[in-house]
């Protein structure tokens, strides 16, 4: 996680909080951010950007400032993944959001 380069990163619960850099701040008149970045293993969000949530391609992507197929490259080669390797649920690296988006479409689809 330290290589995101997320300021502030500290350990919460089972995963992080940090500030999001990434963005600019939506006050300008605070001199210290507070860690409004959620990270855990159900899910990213952004709370002071209206909830926003990320996959873990997204976070790499927005942080490191590159496209999503090398974020997904650079997590391929942190945590695995490819021919050689058991196959990962996408539900898991899906964020909360999005996984219940998905959930609507599997079911508008089977009525």
């Amino acid at each position: 996680m330290p290589e995101l380069g997320l300021e502030d990163l500290r350990k919460y619960q089972g995963g992080f909080h940090a500030v999001a850099s990434f963005r600019p701040s939506i006050n300008s008149k605070v001199k210290k951010r507070g860690r409004a970045l959620n990270i855990q293993p159900s899910g990213i969000v952004d709370y002071s950007a209206g909830n926003a949530g990320y996959s873990p391609i997204n976070m790499v992507s927005v942080s490191l400032s590159m496209s999503a197929s090398e974020a997904a490259e650079w997590l391929r080669k942190r945590v695995g993944g490819g021919d050689d390797t058991k196959p990962v649920s996408v539900a898991r690296l899906l964020t909360q959001p999005a996984r219940r988006a998905a959930a609507r479409r599997s079911t508008s689809t089977l009525s």
